[in-house]
């Protein structure tokens, strides 16, 4: 508010505002606003106040106040007497009339400088710009003004008389003449507003009433002056919210309120805090502000997508990301996976699977491409859990088991041939050689390299030594295909009861419905969903 009536110039309201005591302002605002005002007694007084006599004098002195520069004087000699002479013990020492001397040397140093000038404020307060308005029919009645529709004073309570002129003949007077005047000049009467001619004459207007037989109340006319607020349009986000079924396209225009009945519909999602970041991207990417003159708000631009055909009523908003863009973050997570960065491969293929949901395509080819996407995903973030947490458990049953599972995720062929080569091994330290013999024999069928063929093929002949035995009996067959749950991290064989994730498809067992899903961390386990929908071709 002070720096409202510092720019407006109001020195009135923001002095009153300074010197109000219920105000409660930082005594350097007070200062501030004071030297803007041109204060000095305020200045001055505040100085003081904050035992400042030196600066106090020097302004006292600048703006030749004779008297209270002297009263700052003798306080500012009292002030530095009474600093120099106590020690810490209180022993009162030194010469009080040297003290005085070394003040005036002090002051002396200092020279007298001209008052500041007051900045004047270019903003000025009566001189905003305002919309020109006619009064209304209303506004002039009230103010006693006569509005341009007015009758004239020929129209008397009770009384209404019409005339007419020049070729039209005299009204009052029906007789026996049927003629018209030769008059060619028509001059319209006192009561006509615009100028137009009154009928008169032979049109048989008399009703052989006098004007004493009925009153005759005429109504006010409203003026047209008055100036009507016209209806707003539809804005571009409510035009993208009724042209799209997509989720992504009401995130675009804001409305969080209906994209999130949509996703939950289509996908199943519980869990919308992962997204929270891809909601705030994806409206952000289809807006734009331009910041305006200081004290209003930006102002905001809708951004729509290129070659829209139809018109304003097709109109949709600009896509957050798209296929290509994915492909590329895939190819970096396989590169994070084969660097053995699992923790950071895991985020990444997790941000691919959230963000599959957002993208929009035209063809069904790419809608199938996105769901290979998802799927890809969904299988290596599954493996490289099963391998975290394989490090981290103490149980060697659980160890084994785990480096099993992660062998059967459907991998590139180069990291496959990885999680074999680590289960092989983690067999044979735990001295499980049929197991070894096995992984050992599945990694040769992949091709790998020399090396890791040559330890294959060392491992087989150990088993072979050691008579394929097992110390530890594990809960795996790899003759018998199965899936792991998500949860128990166990096997699920064909023909046992399953039911998988609403959003990514992960297997769970029974047990777990209406959990949230580990894997995709936004899926509901068990939940019904019609599917993800990526493209109108879909709706159709």
């Amino acid at each position: 508010l002070l720096f409202l009536y510092l720019l407006t110039g109001n020195k009135e309201r923001l002095e009153k505002y300074i010197k109000d005591p219920t105000k409660r302002i930082d005594v350097n605002v007070r200062f501030q606003y004071a030297l803007l005002l041109g204060d000095t007694e305020t200045r001055i007084k505040l100085l003081e106040e904050a035992g400042q006599y030196a600066l106090a004098y020097k302004v006292a002195e600048s703006y030749n106040l004779s008297e209270k520069a002297d009263s700052l004087l003798n306080g500012l000699k009292q002030s530095l007497v009474s600093n120099k002479e106590k020690t810490e013990e209180g022993e009162q020492v030194g010469d009080s009339d040297a003290i005085w001397q070394e003040v005036e040397d002090e002051l002396a140093v200092s020279p007298v400088s001209d008052p500041l000038p007051l900045p004047e404020p270019k903003c000025i307060s009566d001189n905003w710009p305002l919309l020109p308005m006619a009064e209304s029919f209303f506004v002039r009645a009230l103010s006693g003004k006569k509005s341009h529709l007015d009758m004239d004073d020929d129209l008397e309570e009770g009384n209404v008389a019409i005339k007419a002129g020049g070729g039209w003949g005299d009204l009052d007077d029906l007789g026996e003449d049927d003629g018209i005047k030769e008059d060619d000049e028509v001059k319209g009467g006192d009561n006509n507003a615009g100028g137009e001619a009154q009928p008169g004459g032979d049109w048989g207007l008399d009703l052989g009433l006098d004007d004493g037989d009925i009153d005759v109340d005429v109504p006010e006319v409203a003026t047209g002056g008055a100036f009507i607020m016209p209806n707003s349009g539809r804005s571009p986000a409510r035009i993208w919210t009724e042209n799209s079924q997509l989720a992504v396209d009401h995130i675009a225009a804001g409305s969080f309120e209906s994209a999130i009945p949509l996703l939950q519909r289509q996908c199943g999602i519980q869990n919308f805090e992962p997204l929270k970041h891809f909601f705030l991207s994806i409206h952000t990417a289809a807006t734009a502000s331009i910041p305006a003159i200081i004290g209003l708000p930006p102002h905001t631009f809708y951004l729509n997508r290129p070659n829209t055909e139809g018109g304003r009523r097709n109109q949709l908003p600009a896509l957050f990301t798209s296929l290509p863009p994915l492909a590329e973050k895939l190819k970096a997570a396989y590169d994070t996976t084969t660097a053995a960065k699992f923790q950071e491969a895991i985020e990444q293929f997790r941000y691919i699977m959230h963000a599959v949901m957002f993208v929009v395509v035209d063809e069904r080819s790419a809608v199938s491409e996105l769901k290979e996407l998802l799927s890809i995903s969904r299988e290596y973030t599954a493996g490289l859990r099963f391998e975290l947490t394989r490090r981290q458990v103490t149980s060697v049953q659980q160890q084994l088991e785990l480096a099993a599972y992660f062998t059967h995720c459907n991998l590139q062929p180069t990291h496959l041939a990885l999680s074999v080569a680590s289960a092989m091994t983690t067999c044979f330290k735990a001295k499980n050689y049929r197991s070894a013999a096995n992984f050992a024999k599945r990694l040769i069928e992949l091709n790998p390299n020399a090396k890791a063929a040559m330890q294959a093929r060392k491992v087989i002949q150990l088993a072979e030594q050691n008579q394929y035995s097992e110390e530890t009996k594990l809960d795996y067959d790899e003759r018998n295909p199965f899936v792991v749950c998500g949860l128990s991290l166990k096997p699920i064989y064909r023909g046992s009861e399953q039911i998988r994730c609403s959003y990514c498809y992960h297997p769970y067992l029974p047990k777990y419905k209406g959990e949230t899903c580990p894997i995709c961390l936004i899926g509901t386990v068990g939940a019904e969903a019609s599917g993800m929908v990526n493209s109108y071709q879909q709706l159709k």
